[in-house]
């Protein structure tokens, strides 16, 4: 037989409280005078008794579901999956616990699957957050949005949706610069179209320098597509290359290694984002650091300051700077 579900009432009863008092210490509420030995007692109450807060009656009285929406790029989109990506998933790890903490737990959700369905009519949420790729709505789809959404690292900063994004336009010109001191001036540019190329090209314009690009399409990144790339940054007299993301560096450094090219000593590579992998490359990836956690943090913070209407703060940005580690001479 299943096990009856403990009331809010019986842990009040077993504690020697009121319900309100009970309903005051397990969801944290501030502005409430509650002794020390009164919150240690409603707490082991609830612990002994194997409470569970019944989330629909909290939906009624409070308005909030407590679940918040993480829309990711296609899970199977171009048949790899975005948890593969190491940025995708120490943001979403942090977004997990920055949401566990405020009370919150979050439900996933691939940008394919919910195409056509933006709204939270179907998918029932107090708020969405869109990460990378699957930021990028267009206005009818941002304006189909019915509930409180972020969108992280978007195309643009424009429109009615929060936002927070790292200065990917800012460590575009860092790349040239750091390539510029290091003394090269044969460089490369691999990735896709946004605004870390667009900051590069800026770079390069403010420098007087012309530098080849080798335009990369969304897909996995495999070996043989290292080594194709490598073969043409070769090709090309390259002495540098910047990639826009850190792990299309690191597969072309193993493209390049399968072909016998020495980084740094034959050609040096940057990357874009300081994931954890970076570090432990060999040679250490020299990049663009983007903090990563405090991304997911003021995420999560600015999607609870929207569902609760305290704050006015629509757009974030947040600063980046160089990581040199080995893999630039």
């Amino acid at each position: 037989m299943p096990q009856k579900r403990t009331t809010i009432k019986e842990v009040a009863g077993y504690a020697k409280v009121s319900t309100a008092t009970v309903s005051y210490v397990l969801n944290q509420k501030e502005g409430q005078s509650i002794s020390a030995d009164t919150i240690e007692r409603v707490r082991e109450a609830a612990e002994e008794l194997n409470y569970v807060p019944n989330r629909a009656a909290a939906a009624l009285k409070t308005g909030k579901l407590g679940f918040i929406g993480v829309v990711l790029p296609g899970i199977a989109a171009a048949g790899e999956l975005a948890l593969a990506n190491p940025a995708i998933s120490a943001m979403l790890a942090q977004i997990e616990l920055q949401s566990r903490l405020n009370g919150y737990q979050i439900m996933l959700c691939g940008r394919d699957a919910i195409s056509g369905s933006l709204t939270n009519r179907r998918w029932e949420m107090d708020g969405l957050i869109f990460v990378g790729e699957a930021s990028d709505l267009s206005e009818e789809d941002r304006e189909r949005i019915s509930c409180p959404a972020v969108l992280v690292d978007p195309p643009d900063e424009s429109g009615s949706l929060r936002t927070v994004s790292s200065d990917d336009r800012a460590g575009g010109r860092l790349a040239v610069e750091y390539f510029r001191r290091r003394g090269h001036t044969k460089l490369a540019f691999a990735g896709g179209a946004g605004r870390c190329r667009d900051g590069w090209q800026e770079g390069l314009k403010q420098a007087g320098i012309q530098a080849e690009e080798i335009l990369v399409p969304a897909g996995p990144l495999t070996l043989d597509f290292g080594k194709k790339t490598a073969r043409a940054l070769v090709k090309k007299g390259v002495t540098a290359v910047f990639a826009d993301s850190d792990m299309l560096a690191l597969c072309m450094m193993g493209g390049l290694s399968a072909l016998g090219v020495r980084v740094p000593d034959d050609m040096s590579v940057m990357g874009f984002g300081d994931i954890p992998q970076a570090e432990l490359a060999v040679p250490g990836l020299t990049t663009v650091h983007t903090d990563i956690r405090e991304k997911s943090v003021k995420a999560v913070d600015l999607l609870l300051d929207a569902i609760d209407k305290k704050s006015q703060i629509t757009h974030v940005m947040l600063p980046v700077s160089v990581v040199k580690r080995a893999s630039v001479r």
